[in-house]
C-alpha cells in the first residue's frame, strides 16, 4: 500500500475504502502502515477522531436486530452519496447529516469523542479491534511494531516504566523507541496471548504483576495514563495490584468490570464461558456489570456472575487462586467444570458424557504432574475410567 494519507482530513479518512477495511480487521501489518502515516505527517487527532466515529456506528450495531442494521448501513450510504457531492462543506456539516441517520445516541457519541479525543483510548474498544493471532502453540507478546513468539511452557514477561520489556530475563531493546514520550506511549496498547496448555506472569509498568492462565488474552496499554489504569481480559487472571490512591486499576471484561486501588484479586472471565468470577483475597473492589449493577467485596468473599445472575458467598480463597502454583483444590464440583479446566490448562482435548459431568468431586489435583498422572488420581475419587485415542482423553462412568 503505497497511498499518502498524510493531507487526509477525518471527513477523508471516513470515505476511504482502505482506512474503514483495515480499522475494522486491522492486522499488525495495517497498524504499522497507519503509524507510518501518523509519523510522516497525517494529523493525529484526526485519524483518531476517524477512528472513534467509525467505532460508535460499530458499537450501535452490534446492538440492534439485524433488520435495523441493514437500516442503519442503507441510511449511512446514502448519506455518503450525498457527502460525494459536497465535499467541500465543513466538517460539523457532515458530522451533523451521519448524525442525523444514525440516530439520536450517535450524536451523544459524537459529543464524547470531540471532549475525549486527544485522552487514553477505552481499552475494551481496543481489544475488540486490535488482530487476534490464530491460534498457535506458542505464548505470543504483540508490541505496537512487532509479534515475539515465545516458546515453553511458562514465560515471564516485565516491562519498566521507560517502556523497556524483558522476556525470560532477554532485555528487548529499543522496544518503544519510537514512542518515547508517555503520552504517546499510554496510546499504544499491547496484547499477551497465552494458549491452552501454557501459563505466564506478566508485570505492568506501574509494577503490578498478573499471573496468566491458560486459554487467556489480556490487552494493556504500553504505559498508563495519568489518571487511570486499566486493562482487558478474555480469560483468568491472578492481580497483585501496586496501590496508586490517583490512578484506580480496572480490569475489564465482557460481563463486568473490576475496580480497586492497590490489592490482590483473582478473575475468571473466559468470553467462552457463561459464567465469570472475582474472589478477592486483600483489600477491596467494586465490581460494575453491564447491567448496571454494582457489588462491593470483601476480602475471603467471591462475585459470581452466570447468565445474568449475581451472587456473593465467603470461600476458602486458596481454592481459587492456587491455580498459579500448579495446584487444584476443589470442593463437591461438578466433574465437567473439573475436566474443562484440566483440558485448558494442560491444552489437551478431554470428552465425556453427560453421566459424568454431573458427578461432584472434593479434592486437590498437582497440576505440575502429567495429565495422565493427574487423571489417575482424580479416577481414584471418582467412578470413572478414561482412555487416551489419539491426542484426545475419553472418560467413561463405570459402576452404577
Amino acid at each position: 500500500m503505497n497511498k499518502d494519507y498524510t493531507k487526509y482530513t477525518t471527513e477523508k479518512l471516513l470515505e476511504d475504502d482502505f482506512f474503514i477495511e483495515s480499522n475494522t480487521s486491522p492486522t499488525l501489518d495495517t497498524i504499522n502502515f497507519w503509524k507510518g502515516q501518523i509519523a510522516g505527517g497525517l494529523d493525529e487527532q484526526e485519524y483518531q477522531l476517524a477512528v472513534f466515529f467509525l467505532r460508535s456506528i460499530r458499537v450501535k450495531k452490534e446492538q440492534m436486530s439485524n433488520e435495523r442494521q441493514d437500516l442503519l448501513w442503507t441510511r449511512i450510504k446514502d448519506s455518503n452519496k450525498i457527502l460525494q457531492m459536497q465535499r467541500n462543506r465543513r466538517f460539523r456539516s457532515f458530522i451533523w447529516m451521519v448524525a442525523a441517520s444514525v440516530t439520536v445516541l450517535i450524536i451523544f457519541s459524537i459529543s464524547y469523542i470531540y471532549t475525549n479525543v486527544n485522552k487514553t483510548p477505552d481499552v475494551e474498544a481496543i481489544a475488540r479491534e486490535m488482530a487476534v493471532t490464530p491460534e498457535a502453540d506458542d505464548i505470543q507478546l504483540v508490541l505496537p511494531d512487532k509479534q515475539i513468539p515465545i516458546s515453553g511452557q511458562e514465560s515471564q514477561i516485565e516491562y519498566d516504566a521507560k517502556g523497556t520489556v524483558v522476556v525470560n530475563s532477554e532485555k528487548i531493546a529499543d522496544a518503544f523507541q519510537s514512542s518515547a514520550n508517555s503520552s504517546k506511549r499510554s496510546l499504544e496498547f499491547n496484547q499477551l496471548i497465552v494458549p491452552n496448555g501454557k501459563r505466564s506472569t506478566l508485570i505492568l509498568e506501574d509494577g503490578t504483576k498478573v499471573w496468566v492462565n491458560a486459554g487467556s488474552r489480556i490487552v494493556y496499554p504500553v504505559a498508563f495514563a495519568d489518571k487511570k489504569r486499566e486493562i482487558y481480559v478474555n480469560g483468568e487472571v491472578f492481580l497483585e495490584v501496586a496501590p496508586d490512591k490517583n490512578r484506580p486499576f480496572v480490569v475489564k471484561t465482557k460481563e463486568m468490570d473490576v475496580q480497586v486501588l492497590g490489592t490482590s484479586f483473582n478473575v475468571m472471565a473466559y468470553e467462552t464461558d457463561e459464567s465469570a468470577s472475582v474472589v478477592l483475597v486483600t483489600g477491596s473492589v467494586q465490581v460494575d456489570t453491564r447491567d448496571d449493577e454494582d457489588f462491593r467485596l470483601e476480602p475471603n468473599r467471591m462475585f459470581s456472575y452466570h447468565k445474568g445472575e449475581c451472587d456473593i458467598k465467603d470461600v476458602n480463597v486458596n481454592d481459587y487462586i492456587l491455580w498459579k502454583d500448579g495446584l487444584y483444590t476443589y470442593r463437591s464440583e461438578h466433574l465437567s467444570v473439573i475436566l474443562d479446566r484440566l483440558s485448558r490448562y494442560y491444552g489437551k482435548k478431554i470428552s465425556y458424557k453427560s453421566d459424568v459431568a454431573d458427578l461432584r468431586c472434593s479434592g486437590k489435583l498437582d497440576m505440575q504432574e502429567d495429565l495422565e498422572v493427574v487423571l489417575d488420581g482424580l479416577s481414584q475419587t471418582a467412578p470413572i475410567l478414561y482412555k487416551k485415542i489419539g491426542e484426545e482423553y475419553i472418560l467413561v462412568k463405570v459402576g452404577k
